[in-house]
């Protein structure tokens, strides 16, 4: 009987311990894009543009209005940071993209209100 309560236990620790691993990569914005950055209500986005391509940056809400578009400078190294922490707290998705297409479509969970 001692063997089996083991055997039991040491599943049930394995079955949860594999349970936050799931739910941990499960997240949709897990910071591993140098290019785009999220620290607390704060995102960081930097293009290397070694092509002078004109890039947009475009912000949408959860309900996937456009809240903001900006043209980044034609310069190597574009960049952005924008601030959400006076932001309604909800989904909001970051669009960069160039004549070429979408180099960076990211969710993010920010705002404070």
């Amino acid at each position: 009987m001692k063997k089996i309560g083991y055997f039991l236990t040491t599943m049930m620790v394995m079955m949860l311990f594999s349970c936050s691993i799931v739910a941990k990569t499960d997240v949709p914005y897990p910071n591993t894009d140098p290019r785009i950055r999220q620290k607390e209500n704060k995102v960081t986005v930097a293009i290397l543009n070694l092509d002078n391509a004109v890039y947009t940056l475009k912000v949408f809400s959860s309900q996937n209005r456009l809240i903001h578009r900006e043209i980044l400078k034609k310069k190597t190294l574009s960049g952005k940071i924008i601030d959400f922490k006076n932001s309604s707290r909800g989904w909001y998705r970051i669009v960069v993209s160039s004549r070429d297409g979408t180099c960076i479509d990211k969710k993010f969970w920010l705002g404070s209100n």
